[in-house]
């Protein structure tokens, strides 16, 4: 529903992630308060253990990090640090949840331990990431693959 453009306020987001963070088997996770505002960051450790059979929660993942809607998000909701400037910025929707992405390559023992298709999904995570980063903090398109939907197809012509 996020990645249709349903609007959600950043607590809900961040919600949203720390149960994402549960199901898919990281430890330690908490949500802990920011001291710059009043939001919070979930916290977790990279480790991952889990038996369950997460392609579902990354099928879902990867629409929500392809999805073109912009949203705003302050620093001290996406790191446990202290910022310089806590001011809002614009990112698309599905920012907030690429240290998730990357927890889940770096903190698996062996990627193809885990089943074909979600090692699969988590590469086409990591590129649709790898090609939006740089469009969304230059604030605009560049050649390339479309933005939004359409580069699942652009990634599948490939």
């Amino acid at each position: 529903m996020i990645s249709s453009g349903i609007n959600v306020d950043l607590p809900t987001l961040l919600k949203l992630k720390t149960h994402l963070v549960h199901i898919l088997g990281f430890s330690g996770v908490s949500a802990k308060p920011s001291p710059a505002s009043q939001m919070f960051h979930v916290a977790f450790e990279d480790k991952r253990a889990t038996t369950r059979d997460v392609v579902p929660c990354v099928d879902e993942l990867f629409s929500v990090l392809d999805a073109p809607h912009p949203f705003s998000v302050v620093a001290s909701a996406m790191t446990e640090s202290l910022p310089l400037n806590d001011a809002p910025a614009s990112l698309l929707v599905g920012s907030i949840f690429v240290d998730v992405l990357l927890a889940l390559i770096t903190g698996s023992e062996d990627l193809l331990d885990l089943p074909f298709l979600t090692t699969k999904r988590i590469v086409e995570c990591l590129l649709v990431v790898m090609y939006t980063a740089p469009q969304t903090f230059a604030g605009k398109s560049s050649q390339g693959c479309p933005p939004g939907p359409e580069s699942r197809t652009y990634w599948a012509q490939l």
